[in-house]
């Protein structure tokens, strides 16, 4: 679909962005909701800039272009994992008694 000629490209809509990231493989395939989103905010920015012509306004900048998603790898890679071992309680124990605790 990216390969045909009339693929606005990747910066065109968010939908455009989605279909781009599949492409390139980034994420997941999705499902039909998610590629009923796509096509719907492909087909509204179409109408949008339409309405704009035909109405002489200015062309919308789009403000947003989507980073590509990242995967589950890449949003743990940074995170320490912590200790699952619990601390020994032995030493707590030895340093909270008191010197009188010892002469009973």
């Amino acid at each position: 679909m990216t390969a045909q000629p009339y693929f606005a490209g990747r910066t065109y809509s968010e939908g455009d962005a989605y279909i781009s990231d599949l492409q390139k493989r980034i994420g997941s395939k999705g499902n039909a909701a998610k590629w009923r989103w796509a096509s719907t905010d492909h087909h509204l920015t179409v109408n949008v800039e339409a309405i704009a012509e035909m109405y002489g306004m200015a062309k919308a900048i789009p403000t947003v272009v989507r980073e590509p998603t990242a995967t589950q790898i890449d949003m743990f890679a940074e995170l320490d994992s912590p200790a699952t071992v619990p601390e020994p309680q032995f030493e707590r124990l030895v340093e909270s008694r008191s010197p009188d605790d010892e002469k009973k």
